[in-house]
């Protein structure tokens, strides 16, 4: 591999704000030229990534739960912890917390640096269909993992691991169906990926190029062939494997120097509704969908023309209730027990806003 070629690829792919000026340096570089996988090892696989979500909201939510699994992944291997060891792998999500993060409250003192650093999405680009990155400091991958861990379908992968979200190794792959360009047809260019696996985790395989910065763009093909729509991820023509290049210092996405983990950029994306991530949009999304949010996360909104805040970091609605106690009746939460028939008696936590 041409690394210095490899490296200035990835500096353009990142600078780009649209799916038509991804595809531009794609075709300016000759990477259409390139070799072409499909997405999950089959061609048939628009099905499956496209039959899974109704909403493109619900479907980012699927990048970002990722995100939270592979902080805490990363954490138990780094605490020498087989994620899969029932006797010491933590039991649940909130157990994961508390072992590898001090708990909820630890978190709470510092969740924005916590967030900032650790788990961050960002929006770019068009108005109504914005570029959405989401950068987490997690596991990561090695280069050539990548193909058999997010760009793969229905692998048992986190299937026996009792704190993380994933079980089915499918939810990843269904915000592809609402980004790139929508009045593109034959060929639409959708997502990047950018993985680098910490060098804190003693992997017992290791390839050679397992401390590289790997990276690949996903795209939506219509083969004439089949009549078929296909998703495929590009690799060197050659080899089949997945471009990287090795590090030499972080790579600046915005403000933030990334060096280890993962980061998925989907173009132009369906987002519903369409305005500033930060002010009543993605932001309330995220808080109503994780009421009580294993992690914090850092929302920031790099479009022009939005009046208002440009940053914000979501920790659940749980957490933006408590503090803005002045806003709940008197009494309240309080907490009571609820029949849910055959789930049995639950105990819910009620909150009653004036």
């Amino acid at each position: 591999m041409d690394y210095k070629k490899n490296k200035k690829i990835l500096s353009e792919f990142l600078k780009c704000q649209t799916s038509e000026e991804l595809e531009k340096i794609v075709k300016g570089e000759k990477l259409d030229q390139e070799g072409w996988l499909p997405y999950g090892g089959r061609s048939q696989n628009a099905g499956d990534i496209e039959g899974q979500m109704l909403e493109a909201d619900n479907a980012l939510m699927e990048k970002i739960t990722n995100s939270i699994d592979a902080i805490l992944m990363r954490r138990c291997y780094e605490e020498g912890i087989d994620p899969r060891d029932r006797k010491t792998a933590p039991k649940n999500m909130a157990e994961a917390i508390e072992k590898f993060f001090g708990g909820r409250e630890s978190l709470r003192e510092k969740r924005s640096e916590f967030a900032k650093e650790w788990l961050r999405v960002t929006a770019e680009g068009k108005k109504d269909r914005p570029t959405i990155t989401v950068i987490d400091k997690g596991e990561g991958q090695q280069p050539n993992n990548i193909k058999d861990t997010i760009l793969s379908l229905g692998k048992d992968i986190k299937e026996k691991i009792p704190f993380v979200y994933g079980t089915y190794n499918k939810g990843g792959s269904c915000p592809l169906g609402f980004a790139g360009n929508p009045s593109s047809y034959d060929f639409n260019y959708l997502q990047l990926v950018l993985c680098r696996r910490p060098s804190t985790i003693k992997d017992k395989e290791k390839t050679k190029n397992h401390d590289h910065f790997g990276f690949t763009v996903v795209r939506k093909r219509f083969d004439y062939a089949s009549d078929k729509f296909t998703y495929e991820y590009l690799v060197e023509k050659d080899t089949g494997n997945i471009f990287s290049f090795p590090s030499e210092g972080p790579v600046e996405i915005d403000d933030y120097k990334f060096e280890e983990g993962c980061v998925v950029k989907l173009y132009d994306y369906q987002l519903t509704p369409p305005g500033n991530i930060v002010l009543r949009g993605l932001n309330e999304f995220i808080e109503r969908k994780l009421p009580i949010s294993p992690l914090p996360i850092y929302l920031k909104e790099l479009r022009g023309g939005y009046g208002g805040g440009k940053d914000y970091s979501v920790f659940g609605l749980k957490e933006k209730l408590l503090r803005k106690k002045e806003t709940l009746r008197e009494t309240y939460p309080q907490k009571l027990p609820v029949d849910l028939g055959e789930i049995g008696k639950k105990e819910v936590e009620l909150f009653v806003l004036k």
